[in-house]
């Protein structure tokens, strides 16, 4: 199999020419005020490029933090991610910003040697074999508490029993959906990316074929989901994105194990009027309960959740 050329320099520079962010476009996301503040950070070079693409930029830029930003898309067309709390509040931030102007403004040198930083990592990590990169994650996992717990769980996945993993990520679930007292506005970015890390551990779940444990598991996740935003500011919605998301994976669960539908009825028709949000509303509306429902019907588990009541 031919291997794909390595792009020099001037690929490199036409690739990132093509993709350059419209002064215009990204005057008028960011505002003007948003604009000049992500102009000085940029002039400061605060703006570190971690791999530049086709359509996907990854920077770290130096604020009162050291945050991540991804923009994709190219031109006039493109969006945004920053782990900033601007960019929680109000959408395209200065770092952002920052990260497009540092873009157009890159040499071809520079260009060259921001899209082969990784490439450099990776092939440094290649050449050390695998006894040494087991060592290495391990460090790593030592000094960090939610990598190790991610690596206990992909190994109990090879050879736990379900009892085991239902007893494990039961409380990965109530440790993330846990409120004590309330949880302003401002904290609830921290909170449902918790909540996320949660889900991420059960939707890997599914990869080894273990849906009946993912719907189980599923079930403690909306009850401790239905009483917990009842004591938080969701203001954002960023609390309801994760409940829909728990949907999503409940959706592929159904596809997967295609349980009863007669008792998926059931179970979906007791979340919808005994729920206070709307996340199952109309769940429940199955045309026939045989066992020759199509699976993947938006009428059985493909439903559209609406955001909660508030």
């Amino acid at each position: 199999m031919a291997q794909a050329r390595k792009r020099s320099a001037s690929d490199i520079e036409a690739v990132v020419r093509t993709d350059r962010f419209d002064l215009a476009a990204l005057r008028e996301i960011a505002g003007d005020k948003i604009f000049a503040r992500g102009s000085a950070y940029q002039a400061d070079g605060r703006v570190e490029i971690m791999t530049i693409g086709e359509a996907r930029v990854v920077a770290r830029v130096a604020g009162t933090e050291i945050y991540r930003c991804e923009l994709t898309g190219r031109g006039k067309s493109f969006s945004g991610d920053c782990t900033c709390q601007a960019f929680a509040d109000r959408g395209f931030c200065k770092h952002l910003t920052a990260v497009a102007l540092t873009v157009n403004n890159l040499g071809p040198g520079e260009l060259g040697q921001a899209s082969n930083r990784l490439g450099k990592i990776r092939d440094h990590l290649r050449a050390k074999g695998i006894d040494r990169l087991v060592e290495m994650v391990i460090g790593l996992a030592e000094r960090d508490p939610k990598l190790l717990e991610e690596l206990q769980l992909l190994a109990a996945l090879d050879t736990a029993d379900d009892a085991t993993l239902s007893a494990q990520l039961k409380k990965a679930i109530t440790d993330a959906t846990r409120v004590r007292g309330y949880i302003e506005y401002r904290d609830m970015r921290d909170w449902a990316r918790q909540i996320d890390g949660a889900l991420d551990r059960i939707s890997v779940l599914l990869e080894g074929g273990r849906a009946l444990l993912v719907l189980a598991l599923l079930d403690h996740f909306f009850a401790r989901m239905d009483e917990a935003l009842t004591k938080v500011d969701d203001s954002d919605g960023g609390g309801g994105a994760c409940y829909a998301r728990a949907c999503e994976i409940h959706h592929a669960a159904c596809e997967q194990a295609k349980p009863d539908p007669i008792g998926l009825a059931r179970v979906l028709f007791a979340r919808e009027v005994n729920s206070d949000w709307e996340f199952f509303f109309g769940a429940s509306e199955i045309p026939m309960l045989t066992s020759s429902v199509r699976w993947g019907s938006p009428n059985i588990a493909g439903w559209q959740p609406k955001r909660g009541k508030r």
